[in-house]
C-alpha cells in the first residue's frame, strides 16, 4: 500500500512532525505540495452558506485550496496505480496499536470503498459496528487520513464538486453516502492538537 500526505510551502515544521509520527511505525509517504490559496488569489464559484443578514459567506482561498489538494492527491494516487492507499494531512498523529490496526483494516475492508482512519464530530452521530475493526456513522467530519479504493477515488474526482465547501464536509455530502464508505472502529491516527476522545 502507498502512502501521500499533503503539506504547504512554510509548514515544514508541521511537515517534519508528521513524518517523523508515520516513519516511528515504518511508513514514508509521498509528499504532495499543496495549492497556497492565498498566494493564488482562488475563490469559490459559490457560496458555502449564508449569513444571518443573507448576504453570501464563501470559503477562505486556504480551505478551496486544500480542497484542490486534496483533488491533487488522488489524481496523483491514481496515476501511480497502487491501490488501496492512504492520504494524510501534514497534523496527523499516529495512535497506539496503530500498526496492529491498520493490518486487521485491511483485511476486513472487503466490499468497503473508503475508510476514514481518523475523523471527528461524530460523537452524536448513529453508529454501527459492521466488522471487528469498522463502523459505520453518519457524516463523521475531519480527513486527516483516509484509506481509499480506486473506486472510491475515481468517484470522488468525478463528484466532489462544486467545491464550495471545507473539504470534509464536501466529502460527507459528495462522496460518502455514495460509497461504502466506513470508520476505523478505534481511530488508527488523530490530528495534532485534537481532543483524544477515546473510541471503543
Amino acid at each position: 500500500m502507498r502512502y501521500y500526505i499533503i503539506t504547504r510551502q512554510g509548514y515544514e515544521h508541521r511537515y517534519k512532525q508528521a513524518r517523523e509520527e508515520l516513519g516511528s511505525i515504518g511508513i514514508e509517504p509521498v509528499k504532495v505540495m499543496a495549492f497556497d490559496g492565498e498566494l493564488l488569489g482562488v475563490k469559490p464559484s459559490s457560496p458555502h452558506d449564508l449569513f444571518a443578514d443573507g448576504s453570501p459567506h464563501y470559503m477562505h482561498p486556504v480551505q478551496l485550496a486544500t480542497c484542490l489538494s486534496h483533488h491533487l492527491a488522488l489524481r496523483i494516487a491514481l496515476h501511480d496505480g497502487d491501490t488501496p492507499f492512504v492520504i494524510f494531512e501534514d497534523d496527523v498523529v499516529v495512535c497506539d496499536g496503530a500498526v496492529d490496526n491498520l493490518k486487521a483494516i485491511e483485511r476486513e475492508m472487503r466490499g468497503i470503498d473508503l475508510v476514514q482512519l481518523e475523523y471527528c464530530c461524530h460523537e452524536d452521530k448513529p453508529k454501527e459496528q459492521i466488522t471487528a475493526h469498522l463502523s459505520r456513522c453518519q457524516f463523521p467530519l475531519c480527513t486527516a487520513a483516509i484509506l481509499w479504493t480506486k473506486k472510491a477515488a475515481e468517484f470522488a474526482l468525478s463528484n466532489m464538486r462544486p467545491l464550495k465547501s471545507p473539504i470534509d464536509i464536501l466529502m460527507a455530502t459528495t462522496v460518502y453516502p455514495f460509497v461504502s464508505h466506513a470508520i476505523a472502529t478505534k481511530m488508527v491516527f488523530r490530528q495534532r492538537n485534537a481532543p483524544q476522545i477515546h473510541t471503543p
